[in-house]
């Protein structure tokens, strides 16, 4: 079937036009023509769908680098597990109804019991990459594998999945009490009871021990780690760097992503060199951090910043495109931070993140007033509608 999409706002990266969208059989874009310039013609029996996009701009479906909500659906209260793939099937509609077409979800190995474990990580990985080959996958599902720097025992899971193909962006993670993110001993181990399943013995057992682990790092297991990325070519990010020498730790190293940067500096420095700097849309959407760092608004407006990704909401991502676009950035320019840049940072620019010809045709319908929240009316991804509101 042949869609054609008319009477919209049609959001391309060079700027928003007045125009109909024809989507052929292959999934792709086809043709983006002006309304004035489009006649529709019927050059053969294939069945051809209108869709009257009146009232809505038509962007690119978004590209969310980092999306927590599948933890969240796994383990909806605490020590609580549902099914994994229930928990796929169900984001899906949020996704979407978020305007969120490509989704990575961040797996999180930290080596310590519970959700983030190393066992669990292993097994949510292994069913997103079986719940996206099934016909009930309505996006794209992508694996963001996230390893703890002191998880030594990780490498023994993480480095098959990563041979297996089923690592598309890899981060590595510092939340050891070392760090300077954690400013008290009752503060990091409340980070770490809330996503273990330690008792309140074991919690305080293993809490103390890491505070009172020396700062070295088994440089072995992490320079492994390192090789089997630059050899799979996985794209490679740091997170919640508090410094310019925090970057410089692993960019010699292949990282090209710095997500949350925790402060301006960092930020600044990271983008210098060449890396995508990441931040959370919550954050812009409140105009303050949950942890009182770096302004994820402020950074975006100051240049500080190319990509934005839902984090822990994933409806957050959209609204913070139309939050700028409302302080008076361009609409291409807003959308773009949460599509095409993502796509050119996970190196799936020349499929997805944008709408141009010979491009996959995802996209959402999006009906927006000064003032109000933006709402998804359609979503559509490869060519096939997968939402409606």
């Amino acid at each position: 079937m042949r869609t054609v999409i008319q009477n919209g706002k049609i959001v391309i990266p060079k700027g928003v036009i007045d125009g109909s969208i024809l989507v052929v059989d292959n999934n792709n874009i086809s043709h983006i023509i002006e309304d004035e310039n489009f006649v529709l013609v019927q050059t053969d029996q294939q069945e051809v769908e209108i869709i009257d996009a009146d009232g809505c701009y038509v962007m690119p479906g978004l590209v969310d680098f980092h999306g927590d909500m599948l933890e969240r659906a796994i383990q909806p209260r605490k020590k609580v597990f549902l099914p994994l793939n229930l928990a796929l099937y169900s984001t899906q509609a949020q996704f979407l109804a978020a305007g969120i077409t490509t989704i990575f979800h961040p797996v999180a190995f930290a080596g310590e019991p519970g959700l983030r474990s190393n066992e669990m990580g292993n097994e949510i990985v292994r069913e997103i990459a079986r719940f996206r080959k099934n016909e009930t996958s309505m996006l794209r599902h992508f694996i963001h594998v996230r390893c703890e720097l002191f998880n030594k025992a990780g490498l023994n899971t993480i480095g098959p999945l990563i041979e297996e193909g089923l690592a598309d962006l890899f981060s590595i993670m510092d939340h050891s009490p070392r760090y300077s993110s954690f400013k008290s001993y009752v503060e990091y181990k409340n980070y770490v009871e809330k996503n273990s399943t330690f008792t309140a013995e074991e919690l305080e057992a293993y809490a103390q021990m890491q505070w009172e682990m020396p700062e070295e790092v088994d440089s072995e297991v992490i320079e492994k780690l390192m090789g089997l990325v630059a050899k799979y070519n996985i794209p490679f990010a740091t997170h919640d760097d508090d410094s310019p020498l925090r970057v410089d730790t692993f960019r010699p190293r292949g990282a090209s992503i710095s997500e949350f940067p925790l402060n301006e500096a960092t930020a600044r420095y990271a983008l210098e060199n060449n890396m995508y700097v990441v931040v959370g849309a919550p954050n812009l959407l409140r105009n303050k951090s949950h942890s009182d760092n770096l302004s994820a608004r402020t950074a975006i407006m100051n240049g500080l910043a190319n990509i934005i990704c839902s984090d822990y909401y994933c409806f957050a991502l959209l609204a913070s495109v139309f939050i700028l676009f409302e302080e008076g950035m361009l609409l291409h320019e807003a959308v773009s931070y949460a599509s095409l840049y993502p796509a050119r940072a996970s190196g799936l620019a020349d499929r997805i993140g944008s709408l141009e010809e010979g491009k996959a045709a995802d996209l959402i319908l999006v009906r927006h007033t000064q003032g109000k929240i933006p709402i998804v009316e359609k979503a559509m991804v490869a060519g096939r509608w997968t939402f409606s509101k």
